[in-house]
């Protein structure tokens, strides 16, 4: 696949620093937030995803700019950084998720 192709599939050709939104508007936000921090809000895996969540909203703005100002060398290291961070999220999410299956074991029999 090409770059372009791949910022076309992530939607940066028509997207600006605004359309990433904040953290907190993002569908995982409003779970951290919300439900997540009611049922897991004391865990250590849902205190550690904050940051590395943020992060990727912080980094995916760098690349939109990037790629608006003409910097796709710069805008592809910042995907390349997406997706390092993004690791840190999903494994912090199967954390939690653990946490909650062997909370309801008790309840299954």
């Amino acid at each position: 696949m090409a770059l372009e192709d791949l910022y076309l599939l992530l939607g940066f050709e028509a997207m600006t620093e605004q359309d990433v939104g904040s953290p907190e508007e993002s569908r995982l936000g409003e779970w951290y937030y919300g439900t997540g921090k009611k049922l897991l809000g004391d865990e250590r895996a849902y205190i550690e995803l904050e940051q590395p969540f943020i992060h990727i909203h912080d980094i995916a703005k760098k690349a939109v700019r990037e790629y608006n100002t003409g910097n796709k060398v710069e805008a592809e290291k910042y995907l390349e950084e997406i997706t390092e961070e993004s690791s840190v999220v999903i494994e912090k999410l199967q954390a939690l998720k653990e946490i909650l299956l062997n909370s309801k074991k008790q309840y299954i029999h």
